[in-house]
């Protein structure tokens, strides 16, 4: 985790890693993030054998969503199904490719310096 977090050091300004557990069969993390810019990301991730459940959630300053990528299986009609963000306060939801850790960070990257 700390070498994805270093990737992308120019757009964090500093990180909580609040759970990293390793073991045979599974992994957990939970992390906080503020950005450069103020913005924040909060995620979580489980991976068991044959299941995966991640949430990262990106807010402004004043925790307002900016938009969430979880895979909860709902929203059974999107093209990437149970991948999908959520995006501004949950209004619009689309299909998602960004379901990792770096794919997310990369994509804030991206929005941070364009």
């Amino acid at each position: 985790m700390q070498d994805i977090l270093l990737q992308y050091s120019d757009i964090i300004q500093s990180y909580d890693i609040l759970q990293n557990e390793i073991t045979e069969s599974s992994r957990k993390f939970k992390i906080k993030i503020t950005f450069i810019n103020l913005t924040k990301l909060e995620g979580s991730e489980f991976i068991f054998p044959e299941k995966r459940n991640y949430s990262f959630q990106w807010m402004n300053e004043d925790n307002s969503l900016i938009i969430r990528w979880d895979n909860a299986e709902h929203h059974r009609n999107l093209d990437n199904f149970p991948h999908h963000k959520h995006i501004s306060n949950n209004e619009q939801v689309e299909s998602s490719i960004e379901i990792t850790l770096n794919e997310v960070l990369w994509y804030i990257k991206n929005e941070l310096l364009s």
